[in-house]
Formats: structure tokens, C-alpha cells, sequence
């Protein structure tokens, strides 16, 4: 039986966003209409959490702790240690 082979989706390099587009994020985000959302949004832009490992990300002294979308090994779950900075 022959293999399928599977074509390589080409990567696009990420880029940083710019001053102009952060400060334009933290105007949005104090908008009325994203209050629902805004703990999540910032803790996406300042710990760098998947909207999955925002399920059940939690506080533990000066850490925040969450379930690391992209790692498990042997099936066992894997978790983020983050440090909070002062």
C-alpha cells in the first residue's frame, strides 16, 4: 500500500504589531462593547495564551497557570508556568 504524501502548507513569517496598532488595541479594549472580554484579551496580549489554554488558566501566588494547548506527552496534560512580573 503507497503513502500519501501530504503537501507542506509554505509558512508566513509572523511580525511584531506595531506601536500604532497596540495603542489602537488598548483604546478598543476599554470599550464599552468589549467589557465582557477585556480580562481575556489582556491576558492573551500580555502572557501570550491560546484562546484554548484561556479555559482554565488560573492564579497561583506569582504565577498564572494554564494547560499548554500545544504540549502533552503520553497523553498527560502539560501546564504553563508563567511568571507575573512585578
Amino acid at each position: 500500500m503507497a503513502a500519501i504524501k501530504f503537501k507542506k502548507i509554505k509558512r508566513e513569517n509572523r511580525r511584531s504589531i506595531t506601536l500604532e496598532e497596540q495603542q489602537k488595541f488598548f483604546e478598543r479594549v476599554e470599550l464599552p462593547e468589549f467589557a465582557p472580554y477585556r480580562e481575556l484579551l489582556l491576558l492573551q496580549y500580555y502572557f501570550g495564551l491560546r484562546p484554548f489554554e484561556l479555559t482554565n488558566a488560573h492564579f497561583e501566588g506569582e504565577f498564572l497557570i494554564a494547560l499548554n494547548a500545544k504540549h502533552g506527552k503520553n497523553g498527560k496534560k502539560v501546564f504553563k508556568k508563567i511568571p507575573i512580573p512585578k
